[in-house]
């Protein structure tokens, strides 16, 4: 009654093949991870001194810095896990996105624009608290 697909001995001992392309490092040089972190640690530093000093934003400040050590935590532990021997960002080569071959210098702007408005905002943030209060 029910017909069942049942698999061939070749499907059956057919070598496994990757879905996606590995790319542990995304190709991204150490030095963006790292201005992303500073950048992080610029808003969290501009925020924390601007609204420390209530306990309460102390708090959800501190529980928002740990997620952030998680976030780069673990990019930090999984890169080490398998990492490229080289960053084709530091080739000058093209690196592979969603979107198609795209420059080293493009990558980084993109990956950074976030992190960079973030700190502007915390800096922003700080300067006005400081004028008001």
């Amino acid at each position: 009654m029910y017909h069942q697909k049942i698999a061939t001995a070749e499907q059956v001992n057919a070598p496994v093949q990757k879905v996606q392309p590995e790319g542990s490092a995304m190709g991204v040089s150490a030095g963006v991870w790292g201005a992303m972190l500073l950048c992080y640690v610029l808003f969290f530093a501009s925020i924390f001194g601007a609204l420390g000093s209530e306990l309460s934003a102390a708090f959800s400040i501190v529980v928002s810095i740990l997620y952030s050590l998680m976030y780069f935590g673990a990019a930090s532990i999984l890169l080490r896990l398998s990492p490229l021997p080289t960053s084709k960002q530091k080739e000058g080569g093209t690196l592979h996105t969603w979107t198609g071959p795209m420059s080293a210098g493009a990558v980084a702007g993109q990956i950074l624009a976030v992190p960079i408005a973030v700190a502007l905002f915390g800096v922003a943030i700080s300067v006005i608290i400081a004028f008001v209060a």
